[in-house]
């Protein structure tokens, strides 16, 4: 899915991802075009952080954005908007 979410946020924002951490190789984060401030952010986490059942990592994305329909038909996990 995480994969799925890179295309999607590629071709709705015209921003690809972008690896910005050698300790952390799977964390990627989006920019606007215009100033280059982060809107998004995708990062691989072990279950156990987050209190989750189960053994692994999870992929968890924060985007910020004022629009609440952006994944409007986008199978997500879990959706939290402020």
């Amino acid at each position: 899915m995480k994969d799925e979410i890179i295309k999607f946020i590629t071709v709705k924002c015209n921003s690809g991802p972008e690896y910005l951490w050698k300790k952390y190789p799977n964390f990627c984060v989006f920019r606007h075009a215009d100033n280059q401030k982060w809107f998004g952010i995708i990062m691989t986490v072990p279950r156990k952080i987050l209190k989750l059942a189960g053994i692994g990592d999870v992929d968890i994305i924060n985007v910020k954005t004022d629009d609440v329909d952006f994944f409007l038909g986008v199978k997500v996990f879990y959706q939290h908007i402020i």
